[in-house]
């Protein structure tokens, strides 16, 4: 008579899916399924679709390439893509109202779009690598995380444009392209490294209400004169502890309102001159509303420190030392919230329509 462990053994094994084989190029996948070599699939076009949720997709430390899509889920839930490569023409990763989802520990080397997220919420893209290829997040997808991904050369841009978003501990370190671009609303932007040539580092358009903090923003050539950071129409965000080095306009906060800007540190380069944008620390155009500069630190810039042609503004206990001009000029109309110091400026007044210590 069988004992009761051979009975459920066979039973268990009964029930239980049938091990998958290597797949084709084209093929829909439906269970679990790990690559036991390469697939080239540069004349079909296509790689591989998911056609079911809470499935694994493990590369298995191999490679997809495809002159189309590498890996395409048309919307299931609960999906592990991870551990292998692609090399693509087209696409890279896609997920089309898929949630739930992990990309995860891919190397990805293509042409434009790596990652791609369209109406897909509540996905985790982490730990990948991305060489010439951006992660883009559309502005329907929303409570997303990408975290610690590298993202380097030509194409190297993270852009999230969807809502609660979570965009930690990245690299990103690209030459002429704009590393990291952010929309939609309430947004983390939390301890990335972005580095570029010659462009604007961080660029935030329509939405607002997101936390940028602990980041670390490097431009090694600067020879374009684009900002840094630069705020265009965004609104109601918090920049904290961010370091910006090597932009010859810091931080450009060209419009939008009731943004706050605490305890971040500005470095330039007092020789240097541009004229496609003013070389201020920061630059508080005219028409902007509400802004709070606050406990910043601004050094080195080839014009003013803190540049602020709105009124309005309020500017508290911040320090602007060793610039080209004033350490501090601002309008008349802005607020003075006192604290604020400023030595070695070239110009003598130090700081125009409020007082500096």
């Amino acid at each position: 008579m069988a004992s009761v462990t051979t009975v459920l053994a066979a039973l268990a094994l009964i029930g239980a899916a049938p091990a998958s084989a290597q797949p084709v190029c084209g093929e829909v996948i439906t269970q679990n399924t790990t690559l036991t070599a390469d697939l080239n699939c540069n004349r079909v076009g296509e790689g591989i679709t998911i056609g079911a949720p809470g499935i694994t997709l493990d590369l298995g430390g191999h490679g997809i390439s495809t002159l189309g899509t590498a890996v395409r889920n048309p919307g299931y839930a609960n999906v592990t893509i991870r551990n292998g490569s692609i090399g693509f023409d087209t696409r890279g990763i896609v997920l089309t109202g898929a949630t739930g989802n992990t990309i995860r520990d891919i190397l990805i080397e293509g042409l434009v779009v790596g990652i791609e997220l369209r109406d897909s919420d509540d996905n985790r893209i982490v730990a990948n690598r991305l060489r010439s290829a951006l992660i883009d997040v559309d502005s329907n997808s929303d409570g997303n995380v990408v975290r610690e991904n590298v993202v380097t050369a030509h194409e190297g841009v993270i852009s999230v444009s969807g809502s609660h978003t979570r965009i930690v501990r990245n690299v990103v370190w690209t030459g002429e392209d704009t590393p990291m671009g952010v929309g939609g609303h309430y947004n983390e932007v939390l301890h990335n490294t972005l580095v570029a040539a010659r462009s604007t580092l961080l660029y935030l358009g329509s939405g607002g209400d997101h936390l940028i903090a602990d980041n670390e923003l490097l431009q090694y050539e600067s020879i374009h004169g684009d900002p840094g950071v630069q705020v265009a129409g965004s609104s109601g965000n918090l920049f904290r502890d961010n370091h910006v080095d090597g932009a010859p306009l810091g931080i450009w906060v060209e419009s939008g309102a009731d943004n706050a800007f605490r305890r971040n540190a500005l470095d330039g380069e007092v020789g240097r001159t541009f004229t496609r944008t003013d070389p201020d620390g920061f630059r508080v155009d005219s028409g902007v509303t509400g802004t709070l500069l606050q406990n910043n630190s601004v050094q080195g810039f080839a014009d003013d420190g803190i540049d602020v042609e709105a009124p309005g503004t309020v500017i508290r206990r911040n320090t602007a030392n060793d610039n080209g001009d004033l350490g501090i000029e601002a309008v008349p109309g802005v607020v003075d919230g006192g604290g604020n110091r400023a030595s070695g400026n070239g110009n003598p007044l130090q700081c125009t329509n409020l007082f500096c210590g």
